[in-house]
């Protein structure tokens, strides 16, 4: 066989055999990313239901502010739900005892303010 004919023919198998493995390999890194970041919005609501468990025993007026980050999604206040949502999932923390202002944050670094405003009612604010 010619040596231009097998190089070209070598040339061509690799091509596709990287090309395959690029197939099959980028929605399994897609879908790992996707679930970090669906973690990551669990984490969050996780870290304010800590913050809004803690300021039901302080006393009417107190306050707690927060940081946080996050790239995909959506977090919703909502009657007495906290919500994440994202790549079609959701995640819910729901309060028996407590009601927030409706309220939608859009994905990024976000600073949140939680006020007790009542025995249980909180009052959520984005401050960015």
């Amino acid at each position: 066989m010619h040596p231009v004919i097998s190089a070209v023919l070598i040339m061509a198998f690799s091509i596709t055999i990287v090309s395959l493995v690029f197939q099959s390999g980028f929605p399994m890194i897609e879908e790992q990313k996707q679930e970090w970041e669906f973690e990551q919005g669990k984490k969050i609501v996780n870290l304010i239901s800590v913050s809004v468990s803690d300021l039901l025993d302080e006393p009417i007026g107190s306050f707690k502010e927060l940081e946080m980050g996050y790239s995909k999604g959506s977090l919703k206040f909502s009657n007495n739900t906290i919500s994440f949502s994202a790549h079609l999932r959701d995640y819910n923390r729901t309060f028996k005892k407590v009601i927030f202002n409706n309220l939608e944050i859009p994905p990024g670094k976000i600073k949140l303010k939680l006020t007790k405003i009542s025995k249980n009612e909180m009052k959520v604010e984005f401050l960015n």
